[in-house]
């Protein structure tokens, strides 16, 4: 997979049920979330869920994002649920590294979250 620049994208395989499993694992708000290298980036908010629509993978428009409080970055990071690879021992896992978090735009807030066009669900 390329990126936009032409260089290669570090974004791999997605995991493409994520939101179900965080559902049927009854992850609770608050769950702390570690990259693949075992950085911690914070701490589990709430799942955003784009309207069907405007899902569109290829360009990046993931179906949901978990909001994840992190003091480090100064805002909420907004990791496409895809990226989460296991929640196991009371900890999420990515399934991309520190480096691809602080390449990828994960620190805005998605379009559909600021125009309050989605849906937001509460974590355990």
């Amino acid at each position: 997979m390329f990126n936009l620049f032409g260089g290669k994208s570090a974004l791999k395989q997605r995991n493409e049920g994520a939101a179900q499993m965080l559902r049927d694992k009854k992850v609770k708000k608050y769950t702390a979330v570690y990259t693949a290298d075992d950085e911690h980036l914070g701490e589990a908010g709430r799942l955003y869920h784009r309207p069907a629509d405007t899902v569109n993978p290829e360009l990046k428009l993931y179906a949901a994002y978990l909001e994840v409080i992190n003091l480090a970055f100064g805002n909420p990071l907004y990791i496409p649920t895809d990226y989460i690879s296991d929640y196991a021992d009371g900890k999420l896992t990515l399934s991309v590294t520190l480096s691809v978090v602080e390449d990828e735009t994960w620190d805005r807030s998605p379009d559909f979250v600021t125009v309050h066009a989605g849906n937001v669900e509460e974590l355990a």
